[in-house]
């Protein structure tokens, strides 16, 4: 059973028929079925069991035949429920980043491969549950096919304010932008025309500065078309995005006392914000001109400073200044049930995040520690890593979208960054002497390559952490 948000903003269940082994999809040439036993595509591997047949038919339009048949290869690898000691990984193309510079169309071919097996991976191995989530969520960014080596990254841009500090920092998923908001009550703008320097594109306010009504998160939704602010006003302020400027959407009441975060869901149609009044208010943006109050989630006994969602939908993660962290189950968003309790932090949590296959949680606060938990399983409580280096409370925790990088920010004006390929053995950090100030606020742009850092020095910083590799195509003027 599959629920969604309708148009309207009203639930909807819709009971999809489970495909019989071998079946093919009615997508046209497009698509490819393998009967169980059969050999894999270009004479690959066989397939082990008919159960696993019926996972084999994916839609190929828009991809490329080398890119075709290296996917549907690595899916078959993937769901042979005992492989054969000779299967062997098929050989992967080189890497866009170390060739050539990327392309438009080169993302575009790879996040199709990357959404390919998103979608594949899954249901492979969570075969026995039902898909939770919304059917709208985007492909998830393509990941880096070398081994990650960090280097010694490069500070390429410093973005200066005239008041107050930044506190928040995010990238656009759909252009070259990046936006601050701070203590100055305004939300920031910035065009990064690299490689020329980043300029001031525009700004709007959030607050009254006369009542200091401070912007302390910002984000995009997952399109990139809408802008969201929140802060010491208690109300979230939504802008749609134009050509111009942002002009203002709605704003969106209910809370008493400070937002401290906010999160989109994947596919876009919720959106959670965490405040002072130890409520998360879970709102449903499925129609944009009428938002409606989803639920409010009342489980924790001091201020929310954080939530996310997981990448498929199905999970949010609040944490508090109560030092826990609650999963809740969003099979039905108007009814969300608490999964499981986090107990492990010693002191007030600050930030949370979910990795991008949306197994691993990182959670860090007060107490300095950040702590890695799996999700793989959100009834139990699994702590699987912890790291310690900051001297002071850590503010910030945030993943590369392909995975393999974890970014840390702390009060005691450091940044750190470690190859997280593998949750279970994590790299080294490579610490950054970033700022004059505390950092509050760290962020990933989408190709993993750029990182922002926002402080109280009243700088927001941008690092590239591949210097080594080509440089990224200008951007179109």
């Amino acid at each position: 059973m599959v629920r969604r948000l309708s148009a309207a903003g009203h639930l909807d269940s819709r009971r999809r028929p489970i495909r019989p082994a071998g079946a093919r999809r009615g997508h046209g040439p497009g698509t490819l079925a393998c009967p169980p036993g059969t050999a894999g595509p270009s004479g690959g591997p066989a397939v082990p069991g008919g159960q696993y047949a019926g996972l084999l038919a994916f839609d190929l339009f828009g991809l490329d035949a080398t890119t075709a048949r290296d996917w549907l290869l690595r899916q078959i690898t993937t769901i042979a429920a005992h492989p054969a000691v000779d299967l062997v990984p098929p050989p992967l193309p080189p890497s866009p980043s170390t060739t050539q510079p990327d392309t438009g169309a080169e993302r575009d071919t790879a996040a199709a491969g990357a959404d390919v097996e998103a979608s594949a991976a899954p249901a492979a191995t969570r075969a026995d549950q039902p898909h939770r989530g919304f059917p709208d969520r985007p492909a998830s960014p393509p990941p880096r096919r070398t081994p990650v080596v960090l280097g010694t990254p490069q500070l390429v841009a410093t973005l200066r304010q005239e008041r107050g500090h930044p506190l928040a920092v995010t990238f656009s998923p759909a252009a070259p932008l990046v936006v601050t908001a701070g203590t100055d009550t305004c939300v920031h703008l910035w065009q990064l025309p690299f490689p020329d320097p980043p300029r001031l594109a525009a700004t709007v306010g959030y607050g009254r500065r006369i009542n200091q009504e401070w912007a302390r998160v910002v984000t995009f939704s997952p399109d990139g078309h809408t802008l969201a602010a929140a802060g010491d006003a208690g109300t979230t302020v939504l802008w749609r995005l134009t050509a111009t400027r942002p002009q203002p959407l709605l704003a969106l009441t209910g809370h008493r006392g400070h937002i401290h975060d906010l999160d989109f869901s994947p596919g876009g149609t919720l959106l959670a914000t965490a405040g002072d009044d130890r409520a998360v208010l879970l709102w449903d943006l499925a129609d944009p001109d009428v938002p409606t109050r989803a639920a409010i989630l009342a489980g924790h006994r001091a201020p929310v400073r954080a939530v996310a969602f997981s990448p498929d939908g199905t999970l949010l993660a609040t944490a508090a200044e109560d030092r826990t962290v609650t999963l809740w189950d969003l099979a039905n968003p108007t009814h969300p049930a608490a999964t499981v309790t986090l107990t492990g932090a010693r002191g007030p949590l600050h930030t949370v995040a979910f990795s991008p296959d949306g197994d691993t949680l990182a959670v860090a606060g007060r107490d300095r520690v950040v702590r890695l938990y799996s999700v793989a399983e959100p009834t139990r409580e699994r702590q699987i890593a912890a790291f310690g280096e900051h001297r002071r409370a850590v503010h910030a925790v945030a993943f590369s979208p392909d995975g393999h990088l974890l970014a840390t920010a702390s009060a005691d004006r450091t940044v750190t960054v470690r190859i997280l390929t593998d949750p279970d053995n994590p790299g080294p950090p490579l610490r950054l002497a970033a700022h004059h100030g505390a950092v509050h606020a760290v962020a990933f742009a989408p190709d993993s390559r750029l990182l922002a850092t926002a402080s109280a020095d009243r700088t927001t910083a941008l690092w590239d952490l591949f210097p080594d590799e080509p440089a990224p195509a200008p951007s179109p003027t």
